[in-house]
């Protein structure tokens, strides 16, 4: 009997500790966490159509003035909850923090902006999103099943990569591309908006997946992350 006390109680020891661990980090985590402390590298805002860039600055800025409440300033605060923080594991390992979960992100590719790619990705039955096509990074992949036992004629499906997070290393900082982009379509009586933004680095060789009617306002800028002391 008492050998069976001795037992458990080491066991509950055990997993006290455990919790422990879990629950708080240690300090060398904590060390390694990294903030958001702003937003900097602002590219001039572009303006396009589905047939390629209206080279018109005082026009672009017009728009840009049109719509300026869904746009960004040097100075501003970028509050999203989920632009906010990272740990730092190595050069080839981070975990993403977003609220109510943390991502654990490998780095698959260098590029000016390194690819850490996570194992989830969602199944995408509508393709025409903007925000696959005006991307230097691409999340949108096509699978192509093989005929089968279950399949007999074999079938395509298309998934995307998210989340998915593109990082630059400088020294001690990390910087994050972002981008924020307005569509706005005129026609007769009606004007229709829309506007968000994502992480990855814009290309202009997607804008041909604008509608016939529509504008694209694009704003490229980082957010800078550096270490929490």
């Amino acid at each position: 009997m008492k050998q069976q006390l001795l037992i458990l109680a080491t066991v509950s020891i055990l997993v006290a500790n455990c919790h422990k661990e879990n629950d708080h980090p240690s300090s060398a985590t904590e060390n390694n966490y990294f903030v958001n402390s702003g937003l900097t590298h602002f590219a001039p805002v572009r303006l396009f159509t589905h047939e390629g860039e209206v080279i018109n600055p005082g026009l672009a800025q017009a728009y840009r003035n049109e719509f300026s409440l869904y746009f960004f300033d040097p100075g501003d605060d970028f509050n999203d909850s989920y632009y906010q923080k990272f740990v730092y594991i190595n050069d080839d390992s981070i975990q993403y923090v977003t609220p109510g979960r943390v991502f654990g992100a490998k780095r698959t590719a260098r590029d000016t902006y390194d690819r850490f790619s996570t194992p989830y990705t969602d199944i995408i039955n509508d393709t025409s999103s903007l925000e696959f096509y005006i991307v230097q990074y691409k999340t949108l992949h096509r699978r192509d099943v093989p005929p089968g036992t279950n399949s007999p004629n074999g079938f395509v499906y298309y998934e995307a990569d998210n989340p998915v997070y593109f990082l630059k290393k400088v020294k001690d900082t990390f910087f994050m591309p972002i981008i924020k982009y307005a569509t706005i379509s005129r026609t007769p009586g009606i004007i229709s908006f829309a506007s968000s933004k994502f992480n990855n680095v814009f290309s202009a060789d997607g804008v041909d997946h604008l509608g016939v009617h529509d504008t694209l306002l694009v704003q490229s800028f980082d957010v800078a992350f550096v270490r929490n002391k």
